[in-house]
């Protein structure tokens, strides 16, 4: 009998269930809400277990924990980052919120932080997501690859960038169908690759490829190769000097994914992103 007992043992606090009954409760939810991140990691399996099937007021109370939680609620990460697309906007603001506050411990959600920052409905939403792409990013070195990774194609007919100011977003990216960012970027003309750029310039360059990332997981649903031979390709490994980090040695161009996550480190380029 006493066997039987231990292995019905929940392994978590037992006053955590009630304490996640009681988040209904408005009045008393962030007090509730820091009782159950005192509890730290232990509260995260039964927290993340009754997630789905609860009410979008228990759904903020959970998520208010984990940011108070800090690095112990890593194992939510994937929970927070989901939750950025909630149609509920005090759920979403609440996940943006304790991305930031887990700090550099949630840098894999930048580039989610990024797209909310950057089309977010709500203004308060869009706002705290912009804060927080300082907080959970790194000067540190990110090495990463995308699977499947496309190849840029050849050039093949007279680049749209002659037409439009010097590293323009083209219209095209925000039709639901049409130009393929990596397309755009692989027939970019510019003249001489090995030429200085000024700080606006380097700005405006780097939120283009951040943009063109998430034009392409939001419309073609994938990363793309950025191929080294390209002219805004070679125009890059002349003005950021530590660019390579980013790439594996050796290889035939860069993934957009990890081109953005290097361009979204820079400070000019965070500003830029802040301003849209």
């Amino acid at each position: 009998v006493e066997c039987i007992s231990a292995q019905r043992q929940p392994n978590w606090p037992p006053e955590l269930p009630l304490l996640i009954e009681k988040l209904e409760q408005a009045d008393t939810r962030i007090a509730t809400a820091r009782r159950i991140a005192r509890l730290g990691s232990a509260s995260l399996p039964l927290l993340l277990r009754r997630y789905e099937a609860e009410s979008n007021d228990v759904k903020r109370g959970v998520l208010f924990s984990f940011g108070e939680m800090g690095g112990e609620a890593a194992q939510a990460i994937p929970l927070l980052i989901r939750e950025l697309e909630n149609t509920d906007r005090y759920v979403r603001l609440n996940a943006v919120i304790a991305l930031s506050k887990l700090g550099v411990v949630a840098e894999e959600a930048l580039l989610n932080l990024t797209l909310v920052c950057d089309r977010d409905s709500d203004p308060a939403v869009k706002k705290r997501a912009c804060q927080a792409m300082d907080r959970v990013s790194t000067p540190s070195r990110v090495v990463e690859t995308q699977v499947p990774l496309q190849p840029s194609p050849e050039p093949t007919r007279r680049s749209r960038s002659q037409e439009l100011p010097l590293f323009a977003i083209p219209p095209e990216y925000s039709q639901s169908s049409g130009l393929l960012p990596v397309v755009y970027l692989s027939e970019y003309y510019i003249e001489d690759t090995t030429r200085s750029l000024k700080k606006s310039e380097r700005a405006a360059l780097g939120y283009l490829i951040v943009q063109s990332y998430l034009v392409s997981k939001r419309k073609f649903g994938q990363d793309y190769l950025l191929g080294r031979e390209t002219a805004i390709f070679k125009l890059m490994r002349h003005n950021f000097s530590d660019l390579p980090l980013y790439l594996e040695e050796g290889a035939s161009g860069g993934p957009l994914k990890s081109l953005a996550r290097y361009f979204l480190k820079l400070p000019e380029v965070k500003a830029k992103m802040k301003r849209r």
